[in-house]
């Protein structure tokens, strides 16, 4: 079975994260069965071609002079015109488009003009801006998919909630690779260590961290929160810190290449946004690391994470934030904790199984185009 993964259809900045999935999708499927040949259009994170089967096709970004409206309009055309002609070279079979409208709208416009079934996954948090009561305008085109992945529960309510079949739709999270983000006994090496990771930007909700320092350290260096991220509030976060005098205890990083050194450093793991903490591949790599998670309550959490079982659930609050580490820090078995939570995040983002998973809709979707 042949399949064309559209990474992204223009270069949205900073879309790291859908990238580094498709790159653990292609290779982990199975090779004797599928062969991947990808698509993208990406400012930097390219996916790294490290197996036969997984042939990239990228368009350089920098070289466009021109407004960024004619830049989009550049890569959709350069992205479906190529598509059109790898659909034929390669016979694909099944085309398969990630976030919306990005790869998802370029999969969908692909498969119309080649008559092939199209898979759409909706990353992290595309429907989160959308009530249950008011769809998305471009409901339509995306309901032209033959099969619909997203990431947690809440997301699949509301495509069904719209009208979209259930039977074409499927929750499946990561992935996670716990050989590579392995259980470390380092967990009592710096067990003051919070550490934040994830894009710096409104989404995340990283502003409260110095208010969050504040109030845990109340004038002494006792703790100290670990900022790994770039991001558009960088600039403000820093600032912030400078002001408040929180150098001692709150270290920016920056961008980090490899998170595992940063992970074994640290003992808990703060999850901060409002709305998709579910969905944070950096979360469940911190817990597969046996990190101690302490997530503010958002959708689809409690699909991941069991209050004082495999992690601490808070309010969004800086004093209910502050209060719940006090009491994680406090709690007798933190070391039942961590493990809970590297299990929980194999056994809902494993990769074998976010593989295997793919792989039951790629099936799904060929058998179901053959017979008709």
């Amino acid at each position: 079975m042949n399949i064309l993964e559209v990474v992204n259809g223009y270069p949205p900045d900073d879309l790291a994260g859908v990238p580094k999935h498709v790159d653990a999708l292609v290779h982990n499927l199975d090779s004797e069965q599928y062969c991947a040949c990808v698509l993208a259009a990406v400012k930097k994170a390219e996916p790294n071609a490290t197996v036969p089967v997984f042939r990239t096709f990228t368009f350089p970004f920098a070289f466009v002079p021109y407004a960024k409206r004619f830049k989009h309009r550049y890569f959709s055309w350069s992205v479906r015109w190529t598509g059109l002609r790898l659909c034929r070279l390669k016979k694909i079979d099944i085309i398969h488009g990630h976030t919306w409208p990005y790869g998802g709208r370029q999969a969908i416009a692909l498969g119309q003009k080649n008559s092939l079934p199209v898979v759409v996954t909706l990353h992290g948090m595309t429907l989160d801006p959308y009530s249950e009561d008011n769809p998305p305008e471009w409901l339509k085109s995306l309901s032209q998919a033959a099969y619909i992945i997203v990431q947690k529960q809440s997301a699949r309510e509301k495509l069904i909630r719209w009208g979209i079949p259930e039977a074409r739709t499927a929750v499946i999270v990561g992935p996670v690779d716990s050989e590579y983000y392995s259980y470390d006994n380092g967990l009592d090496l710096a067990e003051n260590n919070i550490l934040f990771a994830g894009r710096l930007d409104p989404v995340k909700n990283p502003l409260i961290i110095p208010e969050i320092a504040q109030q845990l350290n109340n004038g002494k260096a006792n703790y100290k929160l670990i900022v790994a991220g770039d991001g558009p509030m960088r600039k403000q976060l820093h600032e912030m810190v400078t002001e408040r005098n929180l150098e001692a205890c709150v270290n920016l990083l920056g961008w980090v290449d490899d998170m595992r050194k940063v992970y074994a450093k640290s003992r808990f793991f703060l999850a901060l946004s409002e709305t998709h903490n579910s969905s944070d591949l950096t979360l469940l790599e911190a817990m597969s690391c046996g990190l101690i998670p302490i997530v503010v309550d958002s959708p689809g959490i409690s699909e991941i994470i069991t209050d004082r079982q495999n992690g601490f659930i808070c309010k969004k609050s800086p004093v209910d934030i502050v209060a719940k580490i006090h009491e994680a820090m406090q709690f007798d078995d933190l070391r039942r904790i961590s493990e809970n939570a590297r299990q929980a995040a194999i056994n809902v983002a494993g990769i074998k199984l976010f593989s295997q998973k793919h792989q039951s809709v790629f099936d799904h979707v060929y058998n179901n185009s053959v017979r008709s």
